[in-house]
This record gives structure tokens, sequence and C-alpha cells, in this order.
């Protein structure tokens, strides 16, 4: 980052800095204020019987992303700086936009995660399958929960959904095979 700042012959400054998350912090909010207003709340229970749990509000200026109602899982492990990495993809690729992540920009984001849940996991828990598989589906509910806010995207399901073939013949032999995931269908 300094080098950036030594090729215009600026130096960095908290007053720089300071001016730099206002500027990410109002942009935020433009793109957020683009977006539908209101809630929209999903619901999803995993193989192992555990409940994940999300309602989203935009309230024209911040959106809060409310675990609450999530269960403890055997399984999956996230910290809550994951779940918050999941929610900024989803926001992303949901807008389509680009913005600078910093202390500005967190400010037009609220995440609330239960204590007790799979998404505010602590040490000695394994998150491996929690940063693998767990932020693909944080991450997807995340996006299908912004695409039910107004309806004015409707997403297709993620490629990220494996779907596996395995076919065994008489002589023992298999074929193995993943099918790519496709594009959503699109109207016009």
């Amino acid at each position: 980052m300094r080098s950036g700042f030594d090729i215009f012959k600026t130096s960095i400054s908290k007053s720089l800095i300071q001016q730099y998350n206002q500027s990410s912090k109002k942009l935020l909010e433009e793109i957020i204020s683009q977006m539908p207003l209101g809630e929209s709340q999903i619901k999803e229970k995993l193989d192992d019987g555990e409940t994940v749990q999300l309602r989203i509000e935009n309230n024209g200026s911040q959106l809060t992303f409310d675990f609450q109602g999530t269960t403890n899982s055997k399984k999956y492990f996230l910290t809550e700086s994951a779940v918050l990495g999941c929610c900024l993809a989803a926001l992303k690729c949901f807008t389509n936009s680009s913005f600078p992540i910093n202390a500005g920009s967190l400010e037009c984001l609220k995440v609330n995660t239960p204590t007790n849940s799979w998404l505010s996991s602590r040490y000695p828990s394994p998150s491996f399958l929690g940063m693998s598989e767990g932020t693909r589906l944080l991450s997807e509910l995340s996006l299908t929960a912004l695409s039910k806010l107004g309806r004015q995207k409707d997403l297709a399901q993620s490629s990220m959904s494996l779907c596996l073939v395995d076919i065994e013949f008489q002589s023992g032999a298999h074929f193995y095979d993943t099918t790519p995931g496709g594009v959503g269908a699109r109207n016009g």
C-alpha cells in the first residue's frame, strides 16, 4: 500500500485514512440504497439435522445479516470473521459491484451470530469442513436471501452444489464424473 502512495508523492496520514474510510462507507451506502428495502428470511436444514436460519434486513443504508436461530453442528465450525466474509462475498456477488473492504464499508454491515452455534466456533473446534463446505453453504444461503429481498434478481442454484455421478458396472469397474453447474435462466 505504501508504494502506491510513494508513486503519487502522497504521505499516509490518519486524516487520509479517515477520508478513505468515509468514501468507502458512502460508496457502500449508495450501493445498499439501490437495493430493495425490507427483509427476507430463509431457513435450511443440513444433513445432520442442524438448522441455519438467516434474516436479512435492508434499511436503506445498512444491511443486517441476522443468524439467530442457527443451531450448533457436529460437522461444520466457522469463526465470526469467516461468517462476515461469506456475507461480504454474497453482497459483492449480488450487487455485481466493487467496493473496498475497510472500517468505513464495514459500518454498513451488521452480522449477528448466535453464541452457541457453528457460526461462532472457538478453539478447539476443527474448522476445516467449515472453511470449505461451510463457507460455500453460508455464502450461497446469504446470496439466496439477498435475492429474495425484492425478487428483482432470481438466482440459479450455485454450481458449487456438486452433483456426482457414480456408475458401477457388472465387471466392478466404476464410471465417476461430476456434472458442472449451469447458468440461471433469464427473462427475455
